[in-house]
């Protein structure tokens, strides 16, 4: 059966089709950003759009140089991407960051942090070294909202420790040490060549003799620590016939 329809009534349908059809495509809009439970809800755009909370903290890129510096460049924007201030001149509200520089040993799961302090227990006043955070470091702005920060602590030297290549060290320290260890000096140059020599190679036989992996002591051919052997400390003593070492366990 059809129903006759004059072109009035159909263009009255086509009206109230389409009001439903708004009404269900502003039902369907999306959730509003804020409520009235925010601050931001009573504020107009313009003012969300420079003041707009949130913040956003991007890590870019981390580098160690060869004399141990550390640098890592970051950005930091608010959560629709628009650049932020760290000293809040032209963007409101100062931002504080800190950084902890670590490292994960190969063949370990656990983090050694480069930035750490050390704490001392009220109960039994032991100290003990943890990792923290550091700021007191330089910032440098590459650009808006990006900057470079340089940790103050530096990073151990790129020595692979291994038994072969503290060998060899201890030789080269040998070899030199016998052109300048036995000879008087009268002037500072001299005095602080044979002390680094003598700090060298002590550093050296130390790192050989411990066979396990210690903080920053790591090594490669014993990446694991061992309580068992080396739960202690390296004493090595000057004396006539050369450097004697000793171990001392502690509880």
């Amino acid at each position: 059966m059809r129903i006759g329809l004059s072109p009035a009534t159909v263009g009255r349908i086509s009206i109230a089709f389409a009001v439903i059809f708004g009404s269900a495509l502003l039902s369907s809009s999306p959730t509003p950003a804020f409520t009235k439970k925010n601050k931001a809800f009573y504020l107009d755009e313009q003012q969300v759009a420079f003041i707009r909370p949130g913040l956003v903290i991007t890590i870019t890129d981390a580098a160690i140089a060869d004399d141990g510096a550390i640098k890592v460049n970051f950005k930091l924007t608010d959560p629709k991407g628009l650049p932020l201030d760290r000293e809040g001149v032209f963007t409101p509200g100062a931002v504080s960051v800190s950084f902890i520089a670590a490292t994960i040993p190969s063949g370990q799961d656990q983090f050694q942090a480069y930035t750490t302090r050390v704490q001392t227990s009220p109960i039994n006043g032991a100290q003990a070294a943890q990792a923290t955070g550091e700021s007191n470091g330089s910032f440098a702005k590459l650009r808006d909202g990006e900057y470079q920060y340089t940790f103050r602590t530096r990073a151990p030297s790129g020595i692979d420790r291994n038994a072969d290549r503290l060998i060899e060290t201890l030789e080269i320290i040998d070899f030199w040490g016998r052109y300048v260890m036995d000879k008087v000096l009268d002037d500072r140059a001299g005095w602080e060549t044979q002390n680094l020599l003598t700090v060298g190679r002590l550093v050296a036989q130390a790192a050989l003799a411990r066979e396990e992996s210690r903080g920053v002591h790591y090594r490669s051919d014993f990446p694991a620590t061992d309580d068992a052997r080396f739960k202690g400390h390296v004493v090595l003593t000057q004396t006539v016939a050369g450097i004697a070492q000793a171990f001392e366990p502690v509880g």
